[in-house]
């Protein structure tokens, strides 16, 4: 499964919670579970959000597949957002996770054939994601905090 992540999943992921679907999904792509791609545009993003995590910027930076979009799009409101969506469209992602789904962000159910989910609706069987929702509750899945990435390691 190929998925691109907005850069709030990434900084939501950081967060210490016990359930975090956030870093559920990061830590299926530490495990190589799930694909995640970036565009070269991400990078500067990525860097400014994850300035006070760079275990979880390291991660984004070994981890996470390039794809390079030959369109620029300008369909989301917030400006930066368009290049998730220019990568999602490029590699053919199943999945653009992000919980920007108001309207003028990530507002429609799918662009082409990526299908727009939040953290935990990639989790529920019943959201149709199917093949997701089976990795996501694959039984490697984390049982406590990832903050830190600690568990990573």
């Amino acid at each position: 499964m190929k998925a691109v992540l907005d850069t709030c999943i990434l900084k939501l992921a950081s967060r210490p919670n016990f359930n975090n679907p956030a870093a559920l999904i990061v830590k299926l792509c530490w495990d190589g579970l799930l694909e995640c791609w970036a565009s070269p545009a991400m990078p500067e993003e990525c860097s400014a959000v994850l300035a006070d995590q760079p275990e979880l910027l390291a991660l984004v930076q070994d981890r996470f597949q390039v794809g390079y979009p030959l369109v620029e799009l300008d369909c989301v409101q917030h400006e930066p957002d368009n290049r998730f969506m220019e990568c999602a469209l490029a590699i053919d992602a199943d999945y653009l996770v992000t919980v920007n789904t108001a309207r003028g962000h990530f507002d429609q159910p799918a662009y082409g054939r990526s299908r727009v989910v939040t953290p935990r609706n990639l989790r529920e069987p019943s959201d149709g994601a199917g093949d997701a929702a089976q990795t996501l509750n694959h039984p490697h899945q984390p049982t406590g905090l990832i903050y830190g990435l600690a568990p990573f390691k």
